[in-house]
């Protein structure tokens, strides 16, 4: 896993074990749904070491909506944007076609947001 090569390169504490493999078992969690997994930890402890992972590229920084910011793992081999329901605010995993495929050459995408009814919203209609 591009994960494991990663980390051999920089000293990983305790804490960013915990945070990675946290990831690894849930796709996009906030910090305060960490904090709850990692009481050990005070809130602040939590918050630099994320921010470290985020500064080496190990986990990416999402944010949804105004408020909701999330982190997930950075796997370069997954590509993979993110549905946003505009009533639920759930958020699921969707496959994105390659970049050439919808702009053409020389265009990096950073984040792939689609917005808009989860089917059980659209049901509920």
């Amino acid at each position: 896993m591009q994960v494991t090569c990663i980390i051999i390169h920089m000293r990983v504490s305790q804490y960013q074990k915990e945070i990675i493999n946290l990831l690894k078992e849930n796709h996009l969690l906030s910090i305060a749904d960490i904090h709850k997994k990692i009481s050990s930890a005070n809130y602040s402890t939590i918050y630099r070491n994320i921010q470290r992972l985020v500064d080496e590229g190990i986990i990416l920084k999402r944010i949804f909506g105004k408020n909701n910011v999330l982190y997930e793992l950075a796997l370069g081999d997954t590509l993979h944007g993110h549905f946003l329901c505009e009533k639920c605010n759930r958020i699921q995993k969707v496959a994105i076609p390659k970049t050439q495929e919808v702009l053409g050459d020389g265009y990096v995408i950073q984040e792939y947001l689609i917005t808009g009814l989860c089917n059980a919203c659209t049901v509920s209609r």
